[in-house]
């Protein structure tokens, strides 16, 4: 992704696809909690290339919203975002028995945010700018341990 408007999360891949080894069946759920709209689209785009259903909110709140509804397999939550930040919505997803054992993954900008995310309730925290292919290698990890479990 370019660095337009300094909202950079994803290095560019080919045009953010996933190669075809990359590539999941279509099934799991990912929640992309993400305010900045060119980050919240390479996200959708790269995730949808691997085959994974994607939906999306731009802030915690409608995060929290969007996760009721859909009921994901796997929440990527921005730590900074308007309304009600990631780690508070972070904290009212792990509050909710459905999704204790969602897998959440903390994506944020911020210098020494991975301990307060980690204190809210994720799993994991990226720092951006996040590497698609490790991006997708978490998202698969994490995954594939929510169905041994």
């Amino acid at each position: 992704m370019n660095e337009r408007a300094g909202a950079g999360t994803v290095e560019e891949t080919t045009a953010t696809r996933a190669p075809p080894e990359m590539r999941e069946p279509l099934g799991a759920i990912i929640l992309v909690a993400e305010d900045h709209p060119d980050n919240r689209d390479a996200l959708t785009m790269l995730l949808r290339s691997c085959g994974y259903r994607v939906c999306t909110a731009k802030n915690g709140r409608e995060a929290v919203a969007v996760a009721r509804t859909h009921n994901p397999d796997l929440v990527l939550m921005d730590v900074m975002m308007p309304e009600v930040d990631g780690l508070q919505a972070t904290r009212e997803l792990r509050s909710d028995p459905r999704f204790r054992r969602t897998p959440i993954i903390a994506v944020t900008a911020m210098e020494g945010a991975q301990p307060l995310a980690l204190q809210a309730g994720a799993d994991d925290c990226l720092r951006k700018p996040i590497s698609a292919q490790h991006l997708i290698a978490l998202v698969r990890e994490r995954l594939t341990e929510g169905l041994q479990s």
